[in-house]
């Protein structure tokens, strides 16, 4: 399995993990043209192999936020270029009784996998990238109210982060 990394985030990695982020099956996100170029291309490789890669689509993280975030649509286009499935993949968060050093309580993680989604061959790209995005949403979304037992709302903030992103 191959994952995706943002510049930066693999290049200052300390120790044994930043060796293993810059060295085993990593494929940067760079902001640099031509790597980038590269990248596709190596992305396209990986996948023609019908290998894997690890993608956050949300491109990026919130410290302990618990809802779907907006998703990219880097993912969802490198699948539907190459005819190939995503797996939505979602994490939920719940309070341990433990309490770390600074006085909040440790998160239990729990991992959950939902249905693949596929591209539909009789569509077309940009199609079928945004459909599979607004797809693997849902599923996120079906797994928050089905795990935190309420429905998920957004402030106005984060409404507007939401249309946002999926308006690019």
């Amino acid at each position: 399995m191959y994952r995706v990394i943002r510049e930066g985030n693999y290049t200052g990695f300390p120790g044994f993990y930043g060796v293993l982020m810059r060295h085993c099956n990593t494929l940067p996100l760079s902001s640099n043209f031509k790597t980038m170029e590269k990248f596709i291309a190596a992305v396209d490789r990986v996948l023609e192999k019908n290998q894997f890669v690890l993608v956050y689509p949300e491109q990026g993280m919130w410290w302990n936020y618990r809802k779907p975030r907006p998703l990219q649509k880097g993912a969802f286009s490198f699948a539907a270029r190459n005819n190939k499935p995503v797996l939505p993949v979602f994490i939920t968060m719940e309070d341990s009784d433990v309490l770390d050093d600074d006085g909040f309580y440790v998160q239990e993680y729990t991992v959950h996998f939902c249905e693949p989604i596929y591209p539909d061959p009789n569509k077309k790209r940009a199609q079928n990238s945004c459909e599979m995005r607004d797809k693997n949403y849902e599923a996120w979304k079906a797994v928050y109210e089905r795990t935190y037992g309420e429905k998920l709302t957004y402030s106005c903030d984060e409404e507007q982060s939401i249309k946002e992103k999926k308006a690019l």
